[in-house]
């Protein structure tokens, strides 16, 4: 693994290690919520593809690209982001729960990256100023 690789893994692991609750900051005294290990309280669950019900190895196991969709509070942003955790760990531990029985580690490290499509979504509906536009007035 190369330095920058390293470099952008630890980071991945220092912003995702910590599920921050702040739904919950009611039941405390200051504002900053409730943070959760993410690594030791996720639960893995089954994904639901049409009528069956599967593991997350068995749903990346045929296809690297998956569909991820849910009600609001269903789990997809906790999901993601302990996929993103996963890949970056520098133990074995987590990426494990990605693995079919009897299957081995992944010969080539996989890269997460992490986009808030909202900020897109958000920033796209800003108007942008150019040099061009103040010409003519």
């Amino acid at each position: 693994m190369t330095a920058a690789l390293a470099a952008y893994s630890e980071r991945l692991v220092e912003k995702f290690s910590t599920l921050e609750l702040r739904a919950l900051s009611g039941f405390r005294d200051d504002a900053a919520g409730l943070g959760l290990d993410l690594a030791a309280s996720f639960v893995q669950s089954r994904l639901v593809a049409g009528d069956a019900r599967r593991t997350l190895a068995d749903a990346f196991a045929g296809d690297p690209c998956v569909v991820i969709h849910g009600e609001p509070g269903a789990g997809k942003t906790t999901l993601l982001r302990w996929l993103c955790l996963a890949h970056a760990h520098p133990d074995d531990h987590l990426r494990a729960h990605l693995r079919r029985p009897g299957q081995g580690p992944a010969d080539t490290p996989q890269i997460p990256v992490f986009l808030q499509l909202a900020r897109f979504r958000a920033s796209a509906a800003q108007p942008r100023s150019s040099p061009d536009s103040s010409a003519g007035r």
